[in-house]
């Protein structure tokens, strides 16, 4: 994934919206953005 769309799938899932890799984790794929995957993964 780009950071782009990491950016665009945390802030339309409600888990970041603003910052930067280093201090919110925006466009960082961390531990509540791959939860979120994870669940929308297992819904399909």
């Amino acid at each position: 994934l780009t950071r782009k769309a990491v950016q665009r799938f945390q802030c339309k899932y409600g888990i970041v919206c603003y910052g930067d890799e280093s201090t919110t984790g925006y466009g960082q794929v961390g531990h509540r953005t791959l939860q979120k995957l994870n669940q929308l993964n297992l819904q399909e």
